[in-house]
């Protein structure tokens, strides 16, 4: 992996341990939170990151996952 498959890949579990894992089967107001929050960062960076290939991670599949 390289450094920025590395950096994106850091982001996105911290991202998730930040939000927890049920998010998507609670209904509680803290998981719709989280599941915003979560999808917040997703588009951010594919929309924002300076590498427009995000270093050839599949970024959508990132997501899915």
């Amino acid at each position: 992996m390289d450094p920025l498959q590395r950096i994106l890949h850091a982001l996105l579990v911290t991202t998730v341990a930040a939000i927890g894992t049920s998010a998507a089967a609670d209904n509680t107001p803290r998981a719709s939170l989280n599941a915003a929050t979560f999808d917040a960062v997703w588009t951010t960076v594919r929309d924002s990151h300076w590498d427009p290939t995000l270093g050839g991670v599949d970024w959508p599949a990132v997501r899915v996952e």
